[in-house]
């Protein structure tokens, strides 16, 4: 014999559940309308991010490898000159807030000496920056393999295909896995690095100028002046030449 049972659901549910009761068993079926929905535990059942397909046997082309092995060479190298730099203004800093470091004879106004710590201080702080960006510049350029091996199917073969792409260096790497932000971080380093460069130079060239002879700072003008204007040259104007034509 059976027995048909009518439970009352939960709040969550619509419609009413029948159990049937079989006798000479132990067992009971439980019957629930094509409505129900049974509820989800949020806490167990939590949206998992969706994991990348990764590429383990991909290879960056030979360019692209050529483009990001360079500029990992000049970011570390970039990284050693910044820290040098640094330890040097540190001396600097000191040696310019001891008053022993000026010439009893000549005095020298207060104004010169603040500018002087001033100026050391800002050359600390730019060098030690452009030393920690160069370190995140490196980590950004080794993670360009693992960002390139998840891309796209599409977009391997389409390289492999047409072997080709119209970009700059720059653009090379940002398709490949740099990100967009790479050609802000390239600016960004090199406007510290130079600038901390710069910053140094300046209170050497302004200590000179209030300290040392005439002759001192005839050879120290004619110095800089074959320095500085070459290496505007090289720094600034060659590489926009070069990026006009390419």
């Amino acid at each position: 014999m059976t027995y048909q049972a009518t439970l009352t659901p939960p709040p969550t549910f619509q419609g009413p559940a029948s159990v049937s009761l079989m006798t000479r068993s132990d067992s009971v079926t439980v019957h629930y309308p094509e409505s129900y929905t049974e509820p989800i535990d949020k806490q167990k059942y939590k949206e998992q991010p969706a994991l990348r397909s990764t590429k383990l046997d991909y290879e960056l082309p030979r360019s692209v490898y050529a483009i990001k092995d360079g500029w990992q060479q000049t970011c570390q190298s970039g990284a050693v000159v910044s820290s040098l730099l640094a330890a040097l203004c540190g001396q600097l800093l000191v040696f310019f807030k001891d008053d022993r470091s000026y010439s009893p004879k000549t005095p020298v106004p207060e104004k010169v000496k603040s500018f002087l710590v001033a100026i050391s201080y800002i050359s600390l702080f730019l060098n030690i920056l452009a030393a920690l960006y160069s370190f995140v510049m490196i980590d950004n350029l080794g993670e360009i393999d693992y960002r390139s091996s998840c891309k796209r199917d599409s977009f391997h073969r389409d390289m492999e295909q047409t072997g080709r792409m119209t970009a700059s260096q720059e653009g090379v790497l940002m398709r490949f896995g740099a990100g967009r932000d790479w050609k802000w971080m390239i600016v960004h380093w090199l406007f510290t690095f130079y600038s901390g460069i710069i910053a140094l130079i300046t209170s050497i060239i302004t200590y000179a100028l209030i300290e040392e002879s005439l002759a001192i700072k005839i050879s120290l003008g004619c110095i800089g002046l074959f320095a500085v204007i070459p290496a505007i040259y090289f720094v600034f104007i060659r590489p926009a030449i070069l990026c006009k034509i390419a």
